[in-house]
């Protein structure tokens, strides 16, 4: 440990002993304040969840670095009672103080002193899951600690982090006045990634967490508002906020408290860089975002399949697919679809091409297992889980009539890669079929401004995709736009009230619908929801 580290130990030690002195009796009454108690509960929850730990057989080891007054210790002990989970717990602080207020609820191995130095003297496979809640922006080092927990780790355990956001104005607010406490938090997650990066490893699911800020509310010095949270004692009561804190948080989740962050050792060759260390935690967020969705929408997702006029759309696009993709008139086409999540709109490309008369033997990839089950049920074909970069990769040259990729472009963070291996596998007389939302249009721009860790490339526009195709050696052949009434954000999975609303059922109304839905996109192109473009290999002659 350097000379600064050390200094800004012991300013921690020091300032943490007189705090957790000073502020004992109102730590007590925190460990049983209800609202409190749930927030750490939630996290609790979320570490059990994300490890799997209970499925061990044995009893589950935790360590947790920088415990502090054992909030987080509490909880787990807590949860893992009602869980009927046998918990192991070691904690590690710099405060010996805070220590003694821990053992007097959780009982457990207790380790004063900091978090590298205690974590290297830990043997290596001695814990199942690691934990550290806000402890990063706290120490010098953050990447050999990292590289320490994984190793406490082992290549079966888990490594959990849990850190306060700058970009969230409360955190800030209340971070000001003790500057010396916590300056490295304003260094922000940018140090924290590189840590990770730098340690080897990478992360392998990212969340936002806790949308109200409860826990700046309950602080041991605020004692009013947590007097009066208090209050909040129902057990009712309580899962109706946790629930909206929920909501929100997936809502808008750039206004959450914290992040919380799942880290393993990196599976990529060469040396680790920020960019790929980037991409890598942002298709991690994808498949662990949508692996916890679809089940949870899977009801909704089916009615979408039957709904009269949602099909419709998707048969209207799945029309425009075939049409821009299909060059010849073949009546049996290979079509590999790269991000087809729920299938819904796999499903409308059988059903329409067999009312064409043609046949589709479909391959499907998502990164999201769930979704590939739901598609499952309705769409008869291959299924392949993972990137789609990856996938294309391993499927042989020439092996498809259209390639399709909807929504996928501004997912990926080398759409030029995905491209060049979509006109591999694209025999010569066939197309690559993009369909893009376009960034103009308002609805999907405002809906995009909620959910932006999932929709962070949609926000650099075309133009982004225009240098991956050329990139690609690709040439546009033809471009189309579609879509004028927002009719798909209208019936996703969230709203079902609308989805009911709209259930026109006579063919005639659904017809008259789209006629409209037509000319105003020919009237006002500027306002449609989708671009498409027909996409060949340079040098292939327009059909």
């Amino acid at each position: 440990m350097t000379t600064v580290a050390r200094a800004q130990a012991s300013y921690q030690s020091t300032y943490y002993d007189d705090h957790y002195e000073e502020q004992a009796a109102s730590i007590r009454e925190q460990r049983v304040q209800p609202l409190l108690c749930a927030f750490y509960d939630a996290f609790a929850e979320r570490v059990f969840d994300l490890t799997g730990a209970a499925g061990v057989g044995r009893p589950v080891r935790v360590f947790e670095a920088g415990c502090g007054e054992g909030l987080v210790a509490a909880a787990l002990r807590r949860v893992a009672d009602r869980r009927g989970i046998e918990l192991e717990y070691t904690g590690c602080d710099l405060s010996g103080v805070g220590l003694d207020l821990l053992a007097e609820t959780v009982p457990g191995t207790f380790l004063p002193g900091d978090a590298v130095e205690v974590a290297s003297t830990l043997p290596e496979a001695s814990a199942d899951v690691v934990v550290a809640k806000n402890l990063l922006h706290h120490i010098d080092d953050p990447d050999v600690f990292l590289a320490q927990a994984a190793r406490v780790a082992g290549p079966e355990g888990h490594v959990l982090v849990l850190e306060a956001r700058l970009a969230q104005p409360l955190n800030f607010l209340a971070s000001l006045p003790f500057y010396g406490r916590e300056k490295l938090f304003f260094k922000g997650a940018g140090r924290n990634t590189r840590a990770i990066s730098a340690a080897g490893l990478e992360i392998v699911h990212t969340e936002p967490f806790n949308w109200f800020p409860f826990e700046l509310a309950c602080a041991t010095r605020l004692q009013a508002p947590r007097r009066a949270l208090a209050r909040l004692r129902s057990r009712r009561a309580l899962d109706r906020v946790v629930r909206l804190d929920d909501r929100l948080t997936r809502l808008m989740p750039w206004f959450a408290q914290y992040t919380l962050w799942k880290v393993a050792a990196t599976t990529r060759r060469g040396p680790a860089t920020t960019t790929d260390g980037d991409a890598s935690a942002q298709r991690a967020w994808q498949r662990e975002h949508y692996d916890l969705h679809y089940p949870r929408h899977a009801p909704h997702v089916r009615e979408q399949l039957v709904h009269p006029l949602f099909r419709s759309f998707n048969d209207r696009l799945a029309g425009l697919v075939l049409g821009l993709g299909a060059a010849d008139d073949h009546h049996e086409l290979d079509v590999f679809e790269a991000g087809c999540g729920e299938g819904l709109l796999a499903t409308s490309l059988q059903g329409v091409a067999a009312l064409q008369g043609r046949e589709v033997r479909y391959t499907g990839s998502d990164l999201s297992p769930a979704g590939l089950a739901l598609a499952a049920e309705t769409v008869a074909g291959t299924f392949v889980a993972g990137d789609a970069t990856e996938v294309a990769a391993g499927l042989p040259d020439d092996s498809f009539d259209v390639v399709v990729a909807k929504n996928l472009l501004h997912h990926i963070d080398d759409p030029a890669g995905f491209l060049r291996e979509a006109r591999r596998v694209v025999r010569a007389s066939g197309r690559i079929v993009i369909v893009e939302a376009r960034l103009g249009y308002a609805p999907t721009f405002l809906a995009c401004l909620l959910i932006p860790n999932q929709e962070r490339y949609f926000f650099l526009g075309r133009r982004r995709n225009v240098r991956a195709a050329d990139a690609a050696g690709l040439e546009m052949l033809e471009r189309r736009r579609f879509g004028w009434f927002p009719y798909e954000l209208a019936f996703s999975t969230r709203f079902r009230t609308v989805r009911q609303a709209f259930r026109l059922r006579r063919p005639a109304t659904i017809e008259r619908f789209w006629t409209a839905d037509e000319r105003l996109a020919s009237a006002m192109p500027w306002f449609t929801a989708y671009e498409l473009w027909a996409l060949a290999p340079e040098g292939v002659s327009r059909v």
